[in-house]
């Protein structure tokens, strides 16, 4: 008996998993990509820099920033007169890569001020 209740507990469970997309859905990172992209899918740098500098607002310690650019395995320069370049890959194929570069203005205490953003490519 309990072998038969365990039975239909499991194929329950099992249903109700086939049936989630019907009674759920995280349309999280599509929205995200809508607002941050131009109609033609490209990554609009105004609406990317805009993002960036409300999110790492002025005063923001710039560890926070190199902390958010090595989460999407990307990788900031050392400082050099006031000024951090940050570098993330954003598409690419076998031989072009298109990056997005993040000019970081700093403060006196090494703080944020501003973040611009521009895209490049790399590659053949």
């Amino acid at each position: 008996m309990f072998a038969l209740i365990m039975l239909f507990a499991l194929l329950s469970l099992f249903a109700l998993s086939l049936l989630k997309p019907y009674f759920s859905y995280d349309n999280n990172k599509r929205i995200a990509a809508a607002i941050l992209s131009d109609s033609d899918g490209q990554i609009n740098e105004h609406v990317v820099t805009a993002a960036l500098n409300a999110r790492f607002m002025p005063n923001t310690p710039l560890h926070e920033l190199v902390n958010f650019v090595k989460a999407q395995e990307g990788r900031c320069s050392d400082i050099v007169n006031n000024e951090v370049s940050c570098s993330l890959l954003e598409s690419g194929s076998f031989l072009v890569v298109k990056n997005m570069l993040l000019i970081v203005k700093l403060n006196q205490d090494s703080t944020i001020n501003s973040i611009a953003v521009n895209h490049y490519f790399t590659g053949l």
